[in-house]
């Protein structure tokens, strides 16, 4: 998304495709070409898969931490750094992991980044501190953060409806070209 066109969406689609079917992901990219795949808090005794499957994905080794503060791996696709990353639970951070009742799957994130790329390929990415893509276990969701809502308008210009901003706060949202609302939040 600071990259040619198109590279972005391939890198996150080459990602969730080559994962296999994990806990619900939430991906960010910063247009100076890193993208940070996150898992939901997991139990200790029922680790993420995230990780490991990520490191698979990646070429690289993965071993489980004795005394796990977070699992990570790192990996380079397309000139892109790709970091995967899953948090145990502590105390003051309970597990949201468990997804009983989830009805999304890795494989329908895949197919609503394959869908937004054409979109994506009309934003001037260098106006967006980041853009995140969420699986919130019933759909998926979207949202860049920008410097200001003078932006933010920049940003929705090329989807069929306006930024709606509801009068409250620094957040917008448009509906996006997959029929998900995109949420727009101003940094500053």
């Amino acid at each position: 998304m600071g990259h040619a066109p198109g590279v972005m969406p391939r890198v996150l689609t080459a990602a969730a495709d080559q994962l296999g079917d994990v806990e619900r992901l939430a991906l960010t990219c910063r247009p100076t070409g890193t993208v940070l795949v996150r898992g939901p808090i997991f139990p200790p005794e029922r680790p993420s898969a995230l990780v490991p499957a990520a490191a698979k994905a990646l070429g690289r080794p993965f071993r489980t931490p004795a005394h796990p503060h977070s699992h990570k791996v790192q990996g380079v696709v397309l000139d892109v750094l790709v970091t995967a990353q899953a948090t145990p639970a502590t105390p003051e951070a309970p597990a949201t992991g468990l997804d009983l009742d989830r009805k999304t799957t890795t494989a329908g994130m895949a197919a609503f980044v394959r869908e937004l790329a054409p979109w994506a390929e009309t934003v001037d990415w260098e106006q967006v501190l980041w853009f995140g893509l969420y699986d919130v276990g019933t759909t998926f969701e979207a949202g860049p953060a920008v410097l200001h809502s003078g932006l933010a308008e920049l940003v929705v210009s090329t989807l069929p409806s306006q930024l709606d901003t509801g009068g409250i706060g620094p957040e917008g949202s448009a509906l996006l070209p997959t029929g998900h609302t995109m949420r727009v939040v101003t940094a500053g």
